[in-house]
């Protein structure tokens, strides 16, 4: 019988097997470590792979929320630059809208009250500003009155002396908007000129009347403001402007006898004196630049026209430029400036709500903060009219100009007049005036002076500034 058992030396078969089945155990231990290894190493990675992936979803959340919140807050806080500008932010009423315009929610802006240590000039700018969302009623209601729409970061007004600027001032404050204010000079523009440069300012609005219209009527109203010798009424160093009745201003300089003596309280003895062949022309052109209230408008936006200052115009700055024609037209010239503000007040809340929102703040203004009692009398208290003063006190006006007197006062602004023809724009080559040309190298947002509003407003700015420059247009052609 042949035995099943074989001995391992007697077959190097057997023993080939065994070596290589020895190996393989002795490399089991290794491979099983290899694999636990890579098996670990694949574990590790998808941890971290879903570590970061959560990260990542938390950190995009987290921006979202922060973003929403900021976009909200800028919406509600600080004030909002005009739709039609390059960077202007469009304030999204729909955010604050609901299904009927009584739950309509509106920013009511509020200042806090400066601490009594700070000083009158710097009050304003101690000032903190509060923001919280109202209802149009609540808005208007009596313990709420000190809400306002505030424009001050980016809407900033030159108020041109003898310009009807005092109206503005009156008719934007009966309908509670608040914007930055510069008077009486351009001299007190400095801060306001480089916020319109580099930003937060990007919307300029400026009132605009006849230059020679304009002289006549400071020359008047400085003979009336400043103190004579002797003169009975209150002397006062600042602020009677608004009392002219009972105050006078006290100037330390020779304003007031140059005025009454050396001109006869006469503006056409001055406009005379302006002629290039008068041998007055050099003194009258000196003493033309003492009178408050006659600065050029030419002065009041050379930051517009001077090539070294328009270099110094950023992307973040000036965008929108509004004229606000003071003009009459046949009888009803105040009207028509008064409806100049009025679609100035519009256009301002369009910007911030949307023209259905403005419609609503609008239509639900009280009565009494309307064209009422309460609305001539802020209007008459910042109207600082010399006719209006001269009428009251029963006090003789002085002569009107002589053609002569005219011409070379025409002659003397005419680059305000070019102005003004630069601020029509492009109306076409039949809307050109004849020996009036238009300033060149002017910054362009002079030529948007009347693109805002509707069609109708921008139309009646245009023709407003165009009759100013046809009444004097004889003068100023000097081929004649």
């Amino acid at each position: 019988m042949t035995s099943l058992l074989f001995d391992e030396a007697s077959s190097p078969q057997l023993l080939e097997v065994k070596s290589a089945t020895e190996n393989q155990r002795a490399l089991l231990p290794s491979m099983i470590g290899d694999q636990q290894t890579s098996a670990t190493r694949q574990w590790h990675q998808r941890w971290y792979g879903l570590t970061l992936l959560k990260l990542s979803l938390v950190s995009i959340c987290v921006i979202y929320v922060i973003s929403v919140s900021f976009t909200i807050q800028g919406q509600t806080s600080a004030n909002i630059g005009l739709s039609n500008g390059k960077h202007a932010v469009h304030y999204d009423g729909l955010q604050y809208r609901s299904n009927t315009s009584d739950d309509a929610l509106i920013a009511c802006d509020r200042k806090t009250p400066p601490t009594a240590s700070v000083s009158r000039r710097k009050r304003d700018e101690t000032r903190i500003k509060e923001t919280e969302m109202t209802t149009i009623p609540e808005f208007y209601e009596k313990h709420n009155n000190t809400c306002s729409h505030r424009f001050e970061d980016t809407v900033t007004f030159f108020h041109v002396g003898k310009a009807g600027g005092g109206t503005v001032n009156g008719v934007l404050q009966n309908n509670n908007i608040g914007i930055e204010k510069c008077h009486p000079h351009p001299g007190s523009c400095n801060k306001n000129i480089k916020n319109l440069q580099k930003g937060p300012a990007t919307t300029l609005i400026i009132n605009i009347r006849d230059p020679v219209d304009r002289f006549v009527s400071a020359f008047w109203w400085r003979l009336a403001v400043l103190c004579s010798p002797g003169d009975k009424r209150e002397h006062k160093i600042n602020n009677v402007a608004n009392n002219p009745f009972d105050e006078c201003k006290m100037s330390s300089g020779t304003e007031k006898q140059m005025l009454s003596e050396t001109y006869r309280s006469d503006p056409n003895v001055l406009a005379e004196a302006l002629c290039m062949d008068s041998p007055l022309h050099k003194n009258a052109t000196e003493d033309y630049s003492e009178i408050e209230h006659t600065t050029p408008l030419s002065e009041w936006l050379q930051f517009l026209i001077k090539p070294e200052m328009i270099d110094k115009i950023t992307d973040d700055g000036i965008q929108n430029f509004i004229a606000l024609p003071l003009e009459k037209q046949g009888d009803n010239g105040d009207i028509i400036f008064e409806q100049h503000i009025q679609h100035l007040s519009f256009h301002l809340l369009q910007s911030r709500y949307g023209q259905e929102e403005a419609k609503d703040i609008i239509k639900q203004k009280p009565q009494d903060q309307d064209d009422g009692t309460k609305g001539k009398e802020i209007r008459i208290q910042q109207e600082h009219s010399s006719v209006r003063f001269h009428n009251l006190t029963n006090s003789t006006l002085p002569s009107v100009l002589s053609p002569l007197g005219e011409c070379c006062l025409a002659r003397h602004l005419q680059e305000d007049y070019r102005l003004i023809q630069a601020m029509i724009g492009d109306t076409g080559n039949e809307r050109k005036i004849e020996g009036v040309e238009p300033l060149v190298g002017a910054h362009p947002v002079i030529r948007k002076a009347c693109l805002w509003g509707n069609k109708e407003q921008q139309k009646l700015c245009q023709s407003d500034l165009r009759s100013m420059i046809l009444r004097r247009a004889q003068y100023l052609d000097r081929s004649l």
